[in-house]
């Protein structure tokens, strides 16, 4: 800024505004409609999957009854295996139609047979502990997805602040379309002064001129002459005023447009300031996404590892209690027909050995197959 001795030396240049084209601002209505539209689609989303999180809990929960059911039908298993030693004992005990040799390989064979189920059993207990250990890790998939909603809460909160700033953004847009109408307008005028300034210049220069040619002029009257000479010094003096006013008024118009320049500075960059909040909010919200889908998944395995195991486990109680009632059966007839008995149970057992052993082979495929996904 010049100082007060510096005022009468200063050339006014600048500029004048272009004015911004229609297409331009109809352009950034659409981007803030984009915008508006992306936010709402964004907010529906993550309310959306917020309501899946919450419905982790009831899976998990689940899960848990799930796995006292298999603990009672393992227990029911345990005094189903009890009983069959307690008939195999007896039957070892009181055969006496067939001889000892015979009635010792059939009790080996079905004793045999008894172990392998039990060993059968202990296998599937394992995974059942295998699948327990898989539902603490669901327990832990279940805090971090809480962890996520607590994310997702900072998320909507960011989306508040968001919406305060979309209206701080309006605002400013309005401050920026008067300040560009008031530059435009000071613009105009300066215009207006600078005009009035050369026109003042050029009067100012043809006052001096017949001031000159007066006083060299000696054909007028002394009194006629000392007058007119007075008039033109007045409107010379006049001229002079309006001349340093016109000067003062466009160093004023010059300091508004600084000002306004300014402004729009600072507008623009609380302008680009919310654009990059809105970016962020919108890459943390996909990120979250993407961890909520990946717990999703991981639960729905876990699910199905546990329906499967269940089925295993079903099948097994159904065989053993129709190994029961068999054997119930065989430890009535103690007649001539025993060893026809003998061999059909026999039979029987092995068939529901190779069962357990397709159960078993089907069980560690989809243990592997879950370890690998």
């Amino acid at each position: 800024m010049a100082t007060p001795h510096e005022e009468e030396k200063i050339e006014v240049k600048t500029t004048l505004p272009i004015r911004p084209s229609t297409r331009n601002a109809s352009h950034g209505t659409q981007t803030k409609e984009l915008d508006q539209k992306e936010l709402i689609m964004v907010t529906l989303q993550r309310d959306r999957y917020k309501r899946d999180c919450e419905n982790k809990d009831k899976q998990i929960l689940e899960y848990h009854e799930a796995l006292a059911e298999k603990e009672t039908e393992s227990m029911y298993q345990s005094s189903v295996i009890k009983e069959l030693e307690k008939q195999l004992a007896a039957y070892a005990g009181g055969g006496d139609n067939n001889s000892p040799s015979d009635q010792g390989t059939k009790v080996r064979e079905l004793e045999d047979q008894i172990a392998k189920v039990e060993d059968d059993k202990r296998l599937l207990v394992k995974a059942q502990e295998t699948l327990q250990n898989d539902l603490r890790v669901a327990d832990d998939k279940d805090k971090a997805i809480q962890n996520l909603i607590v994310d997702l809460e900072y998320c909507k909160a960011l989306n508040k602040e968001s919406e305060k700033l979309k209206d701080t953004l309006k605002h400013l847009e309005e401050e920026m379309a008067s300040t560009k109408k008031t530059v435009e307008e000071l613009s105009g005028e300066l215009s207006n002064k600078l005009q009035e300034t050369e026109e003042l210049n050029d009067s100012l220069e043809e006052k001096e001129q017949e001031i000159v040619r007066l006083t060299t002029t000696a054909q007028l009257a002394s009194k006629e002459k000392e007058q007119t000479v007075r008039q033109l010094r007045e409107q010379l003096d006049e001229a002079v005023k309006k001349f340093n006013k016109q000067k003062l008024q466009l160093k004023e118009l010059v300091e508004k447009m600084q000002a306004k320049e300014a402004e729009n500075a600072i507008y623009k960059q609380d302008f680009e300031t919310e654009r990059n909040d809105r970016q962020r909010i919108h890459e943390e919200y996909e990120e979250l996404k993407t961890k909520a889908e990946e717990a999703r998944k991981q639960n729905k395995i876990d699910k199905e590892a546990l329906a499967n195991l269940g089925e295993v486990i079903k099948a097994q109680d159904e065989e053993i209690r129709v190994l029961k009632t068999q054997l119930n059966a065989y430890s009535r007839k103690n007649d001539q027909n025993q060893d026809e008995e003998i061999q059909i149970l026999t039979a029987q057992v092995n068939a529901y050995s190779r069962e357990v052993d397709k159960q078993k082979g089907l069980l560690t495929q989809s243990q592997e197959k879950h370890k690998n996904e």
